[in-house]
């Protein structure tokens, strides 16, 4: 047996596991703890994980006051796999261990030169690939046998690019060519390799769009494993951790209670440009506390972190019964259990997102794989089938996000939306593509719940964020729930107070908030180093700015 594993499953409650100072740890995605019926939000679909299967070489499930200390050593994946998977444990605290991949599943080359469509490429050395019939394809490491573990073409209906530019810190999507799914690099006419780990390619199409001087990320779009998967735990801690890679998403806290990231770096390992595929840190229907502080991150194609809950349409009703069936939406967010007995539910208007009866869950009965019976103590009056959703209001959090660094990332930095109070405080956001805080809700795409009563956004640094927005404006902070009655007077939100807030941006550059369908903003003592204009929308006549 693997000898990490082999640690980790004889964990017993009470124990603390120290393991050997400094010395890395080899797991391997065949060679590892196999799991099913783990199921996570905002990850794979059915199609492309029906079973919810995890691979992981960390696995605590009904553990209670377990301490593992890594002492500075190193947990080293080989393959594809997610890395910790803990559910229904309590005080749990990993903490001084590294995690890394020893092939990333994310590829990485220089464009040094691209002279009318003929280009010469410097392969990172980590990025192992081969040049198969002109095409160029990523691969993994190889196993025993000489198979590879995973292997990628550079272009196809999975696959998605992005470029980093060293000159101006700024993450961004490359562009798509017609047939494209996602953005993506464009198509090579020829391959040649011109030395150990450089390429001379021709562009198809020598006006596509590959710029000189960047670094090309690509990666897969599938979520089929993850960074972390926490589910139905109380009281985790994560304390010095250091990851230098998330494959698929990162770390996933689902209707956990109480969860702590501390002192963690979340940054890319030297030599490359990269650190996550998604999201950094995702709360998905959390409770209790959310912490998150002195940590520090950049380099992910998504957002720092993510806090909501999950809207389920209602597709069926009995008055009479008082049970009604409940769907998961969105084919990325499915399975999982969604709801406990006492647990109190809202029944949200799918076109204004406003909450409009309340009550209380009796039991539950999972029907299938989307499918949930819900016995509620009574039932609204009308509501609208197929189309308006319910909330779990009791696994909602509160949330502390202060003092970290969040620098490079093509999305966002905070996204919260929880009805409980959240501080946003003395954090620094820079050369983010998108706002250092969105406050959304949604009942129609993602379907992630719900409305905010109070958040503070105070103390903080923002700096060339939003760049993605246009190109004489940086989107800062947006307030943009996903109304879709466009002549909706309803407010979604309560009250978001901006204040103590530093924010810059780049020459000739204004900068941008956005707070469409809030009750209160307040802007105080904040200092703008360019013009700054806020949008709202027409018809909110009350919306009060301060």
């Amino acid at each position: 047996m693997n000898e990490f594993i082999e640690k980790i499953l004889n964990i017993k409650d009470g124990t603390t596991l120290s393991l050997e100072k400094d010395k890395v740890y080899h797991v391997y995605d065949d060679d590892c703890i196999f799991l099913e019926g783990y199921y996570c939000s905002n990850t794979a679909t059915k199609q492309e994980n029906p079973n919810g299967f995890r691979k992981t070489a960390l696995w605590l499930e009904n553990k209670n006051n377990v301490t593992i200390d890594g002492k500075g050593a190193t947990l080293l994946i080989h393959g594809i796999m997610t890395p910790i998977v803990l559910k229904n444990c309590r005080n749990i605290t990993i903490k001084n261990l590294c995690i890394d991949y020893f092939r990333p599943t994310m590829s990485e080359f220089s464009v040094v030169q691209n002279e009318n469509g003929i280009c010469t490429l410097s392969i990172n050395p980590e990025s192992t690939f081969e040049i198969q019939d002109n095409v160029l394809v990523w691969c993994g490491e190889k196993k025993a046998d000489g198979a590879f573990r995973w292997q990628n073409t550079y272009k196809n209906a999975h696959t998605l690019s992005m470029y980093f530019d060293p000159k101006t810190n700024c993450l961004q999507f490359l562009q798509k060519e017609e047939g494209d799914v996602f953005p993506s690099v464009p198509e090579f006419a020829s391959l040649e390799r011109i030395g150990n780990n450089l390429l001379k390619a021709t562009l198809k199409n020598k006006n596509a769009f590959l710029p000189e001087g960047c670094v090309i990320q690509s990666r897969s779009v599938v979520r089929d494993q993850i960074g972390g998967f926490f589910e139905r735990c109380r009281g985790l801690t994560f304390d010095n951790l250091r990851v230098m890679f998330f494959h698929g998403l990162g770390m996933l806290a689902q209707y956990c209670k109480n969860t702590v990231y501390q002192n963690c770096d979340f940054t890319p390992k030297q030599g490359r440009t990269f650190s996550s595929n998604a999201d950094f840190l995702h709360f998905s229907g959390c409770s209790g506390k959310i912490t998150v502080r002195g940590c520090r991150a950049y380099g992910g194609h998504d957002d720092f972190i993510n806090i909501h809950g999950t809207h389920l349409k209602v597709v069926q009703a009995d008055g009479e019964k008082k049970n009604i069936t409940v769907r998961f939406a969105n084919a990325c967010s499915w399975g999982f259990q969604a709801f406990s007995r006492g647990d109190t539910v809202e029944f949200v208007q799918w076109d204004n997102l406003i909450p409009y009866f309340k009550t209380k869950v009796l039991r539950f009965e999972r029907l299938n794989d989307t499918d949930i019976k819900l016995y509620l103590k009574k039932l609204p009056q009308s509501l609208q089938l197929d189309k308006d959703c319910v909330a779990n209001l009791t696994q909602t959090p509160s949330v502390c996000i202060k003092n970290n660094y969040f620098g490079y990332s093509a999305a966002r930095g905070v996204l919260c939306t929880t009805p409980k109070k959240a501080v946003i405080a003395e954090n620094s956001f820079e050369d983010l593509a998108g706002p250092a805080l969105l406050v959304e809700d949604d009942c129609n795409f993602w379907y992630e719940s719900g409305y905010t009563k109070k958040i503070l956004f105070k103390n903080n640094k923002v700096n060339r964020c939003g760049f993605a927005e246009n190109a004489s404006e940086n989107l800062d902070i947006a307030v943009t729930p996903q109304v879709m009655d466009k002549t909706s007077k309803s407010f979604v939100h309560g009250t978001l107070k901006i204040s103590g807030n530093i924010f810059s941006t780049v020459p000739g550059k204004r900068h941008l908030l956005k707070f469409y369908h809030i009750r209160t903003v307040r802007l105080k003592d904040n200092i703008f180093d360019a013009e700054h204009i806020v949008k709202t929308s027409p018809q909110e006549d009350r919306q009060k700015l301060d």
